[in-house]
């Protein structure tokens, strides 16, 4: 079950100013509408697929009390959304949040946003399980580096596997409830993988972090104009050969397949999200023909667009 949530705040602090405590689920405050459309709760995890609309300019310090969290946007978030770890060794500025954000157990943030709405996912994990699944890997409190990387978390398998979660949310094909909560696992492994091997995949020639951040941000600015190697090698200021080594080595996935997945999430959200046809939605995204495009969502999903998009309007009746 969700757990109950307290909600505290100054008498002399605007409506829509407030420090928020939270176990495991969103809190509609003033000027802030959450929606949940689909939710998969477990004993030690809380899974909440969110429409969310923020009405005035929000500013909000959220704590997770014995819970951390691993959230990821649908498209892309609110513009000017940022935020800061109010737990820091030291000051520290407000950062841009990224698509993958990630929330230690016991770490307030500040979060801030312009009026807007937003899609997003969020898996929330009991302290005491997040213990349990990453071991000694990763300590429960991170120091100041490892924290502003949770905003702007980029880590392409983790994006991978909540984008599946997400997939399996809008689908609900048998055994769902299962598929969501392994995939949820398995991202929070991931999390556990991104903060404690960074030295030893350094060692293996991998990129730098600034290097991966540039090469996913080109890949997913313009799904229907797409990168080339040599692009992508001249951002990161290296050669294409060690860029596609590199890259492999750092992430475990080509950036060929990167650019698949980009492309697939990308179908997904305007299968869902409007009434394009499937060769407007293959021209859109840059397929020389409806049927090269059908292939490629059929071998990345095992279904073809036009199953994928009526399965999901069936699932919503």
């Amino acid at each position: 079950m969700i757990r109950n949530l307290d909600m505290s705040s100054s008498n002399n602090a605007p409506a829509h100013k407030r420090t928020i405590q939270a176990e495991g689920a969103w809190i509609d405050q003033p000027g802030r509408r959450p929606l949940v459309r689909e939710r998969v709760t477990t004993g030690h995890l809380n899974v909440e697929l969110l429409d969310y609309i923020a009405e005035v300019e929000q500013d909000d310090i959220l704590y997770l009390d014995g819970h951390c969290r691993l959230n990821i946007a649908i498209g892309s978030r609110v513009p000017r959304a940022k935020g800061r770890f109010l737990r820091a060794a030291q000051p520290q500025r407000d950062l841009s949040i990224g698509n993958l954000l990630f929330v230690p157990a016991d770490e307030p943030i500040r979060l801030s946003c312009v009026p807007g709405h937003i899609q997003t996912l969020s898996c929330t994990f009991s302290l005491d399980h997040y213990r349990q699944v990453i071991g000694e890997n990763v300590p429960v409190s991170l120091d100041l580096r490892r924290l502003s990387q949770c905003l702007d978390l980029r880590n392409v398998v983790g994006y991978r596997l909540m984008s599946r979660i997400i997939e399996e949310l809008n689908t609900q094909t048998f055994g769902y409830q299962f598929a969501v909560e392994s995939l949820a696992m398995l991202a929070l492994v991931e999390v556990g993988r991104h903060f404690g091997a960074a030295e030893e995949k350094r060692q293996t020639g991998g990129l730098a972090g600034w290097q991966i951040k540039r090469v996913i941000a080109r890949i997913h600015d313009d799904p229907a104009l797409l990168p080339s190697i040599d692009e992508l090698a001249t951002l990161c200021r290296i050669s294409p050969r060690h860029l596609m080594r590199g890259f492999r080595n750092t992430t475990g996935q080509t950036i060929g397949e990167v650019i698949r997945e980009s492309q697939i999430a990308h179908a997904k959200e305007r299968l869902l999200g409007t009434d394009l046809s499937v060769a407007n939605i293959a021209a859109e995204l840059g397929f020389s023909s409806p049927s090269n495009f059908t292939t490629a969502f059929r071998r990345s999903t095992g279904t073809t667009p036009s199953d994928f998009r009526r399965k999901a309007a069936e699932t919503h009746r």
